[in-house]
C-alpha cells in the first residue's frame, strides 16, 4: 500500500481512517492527540535524558526517574538501527508537567550507572534541511580549484 501523506484537518483524517480495513486487520486511530498541535505534545511532560551509559536499562532509568514519588508513563531508550546498541540517550514521558519539572531538578547532573546524565525538556525535532553538496574552488568563474593556474 503506498504511503499516504495527509495535510489539513487531522481530526477529519482520523475519522476517515478509523475502522478502515488495512491488510486484513482493522486500523484504529487515536483521536486524542489529533486535537493537539506538535508544540502542545512536546510541552506536556516529555524529557530528554542524555549521556546515558550503554549499560543503562529501561528498568534502571525508570527507577531513577520515579524516585521521590514521581510518576513515569513511558521510557524509551533510543537504539542504533545498525548495531542494536543503545545510542546513549532516551526519552521519558512523565505523568504530569510537575513530575517532569521535579525530575529535571532532582536528576540533571547526577550520576546514573557511572555517567553524569543530562535531563531536560525534550525539544521538537527540527526539520532537516537539504544536504551539503560541495562548494566550488574559489575561482570567480565557478570552476573548482586543484589546477596550477
Amino acid at each position: 500500500m503506498p504511503e499516504r501523506r495527509v495535510h489539513g484537518d487531522a481530526h477529519a483524517t482520523a475519522s476517515q481512517f478509523s475502522s478502515a480495513a488495512c491488510s486484513a486487520s482493522t486500523l484504529r486511530v487515536d483521536r486524542s492527540l489529533a486535537r493537539l498541535t506538535k508544540k502542545d505534545r512536546f510541552d506536556m511532560s516529555r524529557l530528554y535524558v542524555g549521556n546515558l551509559s550503554f549499560t543503562t536499562t529501561q528498568d534502571s532509568l525508570r527507577a531513577a526517574m520515579a524516585g521521590d514519588g514521581r510518576q513515569v508513563k513511558e521510557v524509551s531508550i533510543v537504539m542504533d538501527r545498525e548495531t542494536g546498541r543503545p545510542r546513549g540517550f532516551a526519552f521519558v514521558e512523565m505523568q504530569s508537567k510537575a513530575d517532569a519539572d521535579k525530575a529535571i531538578k532532582a536528576l540533571d547532573g547526577t550520576s546514573l550507572d557511572g555517567r553524569q546524565i543530562k535531563v531536560n525538556e525534550a525539544q521538537e525535532r527540527q526539520p532537516r534541511t537539504g544536504g551539503g553538496g560541495g562548494g566550488g574552488g574559489g575561482r570567480r568563474d565557478g570552476g573548482g580549484g586543484g589546477g596550477r593556474w
